[in-house]
């Protein structure tokens, strides 16, 4: 072989060996910066799905990244088009609404004589006139407010201040479960809502409540009761719930 021969020969293997990859031919990576390794894989799957199979993506679950390769002679442009979906969808999810409830423990009574409590508050002034409308108590204080903050579920466990029984206090218990926020952003549904008493009953105690799914839109006044005190028939405990949502 003659030394021309030689050059060109060694010529064909180098631009051979520096041949740019045919079109289609080349993969793309992405790694996903803001969703969890379960969304991420969700939206592999949709991306995919969208592409009619013209491109193959593998997601490495350690690093959080998609490898897009070619289907057979997949164009550029629809590879381009699968990686810009992936950064589409590669969004925080939006944080769950704040709830907070606020539960307002009323002291109802029959001509108690002086009952325990403080004046009802403004906030539910308009609840308690209702109250009045509809049962024949004499009396109405406010013996707590409870406010919290839900977000799925939450419970609350205090003493009832002023009421008691031979000296023996009343404790509570506020229990909300699963709080979702309905579309219209305003109603707010609790499943299931819990407020039980313990009532000091000859060195024990007994337990009474309520339990039960609820229901409320921001501002409105939801009165949940009655639940018994045991000291009398005439004297019982209301509990007036409110929400807002942030």
């Amino acid at each position: 072989m003659n030394k021309l021969a030689l050059v060109l020969l060694l010529g064909g293997l180098a631009a051979a060996q520096t041949k740019p990859p045919e079109p289609g031919r080349r993969s793309i990576t992405y790694e996903f910066k803001n969703v969890d390794i379960e969304r991420a894989s969700e939206i592999v799957n949709f991306v995919g799905q969208l592409s009619d199979n013209r491109v193959m993506i593998q997601l490495n679950g350690p690093f959080k990244t998609a490898f897009i390769q070619p289907n057979g002679n997949t164009p550029p442009e629809v590879m381009e088009k699968a990686l810009e979906l992936l950064k589409r969808y590669d969004v925080a999810p939006t944080p769950p609404p704040r709830v907070e409830f606020v539960a307002y423990l009323v002291w109802a009574s029959v001509h108690y004589g002086s009952p325990p409590g403080q004046p009802i508050p403004a906030a539910i002034e308009e609840a308690v006139a209702e109250m009045k409308k509809t049962f024949a108590y004499t009396d109405y204080k406010l013996l707590d407010t409870v406010s919290t903050d839900v977000r799925h579920h939450a419970e609350v466990a205090n003493i009832l201040p002023g009421a008691s029984s031979s000296g023996t206090a009343y404790s509570y218990t506020i229990s909300y479960g699963n709080a979702t926020v309905s579309n219209d952003g305003k109603t707010v549904n609790v499943d299931p809502f819990s407020f039980s008493l313990r009532i000091p009953s000859g060195g024990t105690y007994l337990s009474t409540g309520i339990t039960t799914d609820v229901a409320i839109h921001e501002g409105q006044k939801l009165v949940l009761g009655k639940v018994r005190t045991g000291l009398d028939d005439s004297v019982n405990i209301f509990l007036v719930l409110t929400v807002k949502v942030h």
